[in-house]
C-alpha cells in the first residue's frame, strides 16, 4: 500500500488534518484516494449512474466522491508518482487554499468526513458496516 508522507488522508480517513502540504511518494502503488492535483486518468466504464447522483455539499469533495465510487466497484486506485514531488505554489497556496474553503456552510474537512460516512453506510467501504460484517 502506498503511503504519502504528509498523511493528509490516513487510511479509512480516521482523521483529516488541514495544512499546507508537500507530498512525496517514494514509489508508485495503490492508494485510497485519487487526488486530482496531479491529474487522474479514468475510463467511462469505471463509473455507473450512481456517480452522478451527488448529495448536497459532497460535490465539493470530488476526490473523495470519485475514489469512493472506484473503491465500491472494485477498481483499484494506482498512484504513478515514483520520485515525484507535489508541492505548494508560493504564496498563492495559502491565499486561495482549497482545503480552507467553506462551501454551502460546510468546511472542507467536514465535507470530506460527510462523504466518507456517506460511502461507508450504503457501500460498506473504508471500514463501513458491510465491510466489517464480512
Amino acid at each position: 500500500m502506498l503511503r504519502a508522507v504528509d498523511r493528509t488522508f490516513p487510511r479509512y480517513f480516521g482523521q483529516v488534518r488541514l495544512k499546507a502540504f508537500q507530498t512525496r511518494f517514494s514509489a508508485s502503488g495503490y492508494g485510497d484516494v485519487a487526488e486530482g492535483f496531479g491529474g487522474v486518468l479514468v475510463r467511462p466504464e469505471f463509473f455507473d449512474d450512481a456517480v452522478s447522483d451527488i448529495p448536497p455539499i459532497l460535490w465539493a469533495v470530488d476526490d473523495v466522491w470519485i475514489s469512493g465510487h472506484l473503491t465500491r466497484r472494485g477498481i483499484p486506485i494506482w498512484v504513478e508518482m515514483a520520485g515525484a514531488r507535489i508541492s505548494n505554489i508560493g504564496d498563492m497556496n495559502e491565499t486561495f487554499a482549497l482545503y480552507r474553503a467553506e462551501l454551502d456552510g460546510a468546511r472542507r474537512d467536514d465535507a470530506n468526513r460527510a462523504c466518507v460516512d456517506y460511502m461507508r453506510e450504503p457501500y460498506g467501504i473504508w471500514g463501513g458496516k458491510a465491510a466489517q460484517s464480512t
